[in-house]
C-alpha cells in the first residue's frame, strides 16, 4: 500500500467513523440509557452504584386491597410518568427526556402550600363520606386551612 491509497483508506475509515460519533452512536446510548431509566422504576430507586430505594408511597403502604395500591411508587395502571421517557440522538450526543409537566417535581422533590379554600363535602345516610354527589343525602361546606403538601425525592433520571 502506497501513500496515497493509505490516505484513501483513512479518509473512508474517517467517513465511518464520524457516522458512527453522529448517527449511529447517540441512538444506541439513547435506547440504554431509556432502559436503564425505565429500570429504575420497577427495582423503585435509582440504580447509580448501588440501588438508592425511593421512600414508598402513602398508596402502598395503606395496607388495603386495591389494585391502585399493588402498583409499586411512581407506577399505575397506565405507566405514563414511566412510558414518558424518550431520547432525542443529536450529533455526537444524546438528550434524555420526561414531557410530562409532573416529572420534574417526583425527580427532584417539592413542597408546596395550598391555599384556604371552602369545599362542599357530600355524605350517603350513613353518614360517611360519598365520591358520587348524586348517591348523597346531605352536603356540607366545610373550611380547608393553608396547608403544605410534600413530595419526596425520588430520583429516576
Amino acid at each position: 500500500m502506497d501513500i496515497e491509497g493509505f490516505l484513501q483508506h483513512l479518509g473512508t475509515c474517517q467517513k465511518q467513523i464520524d457516522n458512527l460519533i453522529n448517527r449511529v452512536l447517540p441512538i444506541k446510548v439513547g435506547a440504554v440509557a431509556k432502559a436503564h431509566f425505565q429500570e429504575n422504576f420497577i427495582l423503585g430507586g435509582f440504580v447509580n452504584n448501588g440501588l438508592q430505594a425511593w421512600k414508598p408511597s402513602k398508596r402502598t403502604l395503606s395496607g388495603k386491597k386495591s389494585a391502585l395500591s399493588n402498583y409499586k411508587t411512581l407506577l399505575s395502571s397506565r405507566n405514563h410518568l414511566y412510558s414518558s421517557i424518550a431520547y432525542i440522538p443529536g450529533s455526537g450526543m444524546v438528550k434524555i427526556v420526561n414531557p410530562v409537566e409532573y416529572a420534574a417535581v417526583h425527580n427532584e422533590g417539592a413542597t408546596f402550600v395550598v391555599k384556604p379554600r371552602q369545599q362542599v363535602i357530600h355524605f350517603n345516610r350513613k353518614g360517611r363520606f360519598s365520591r358520587d354527589n348524586k348517591k348523597a343525602s346531605y352536603a356540607q361546606k366545610v373550611n380547608i386551612g393553608s396547608h403544605s403538601v410534600t413530595i419526596p425525592k425520588r430520583h429516576f433520571i
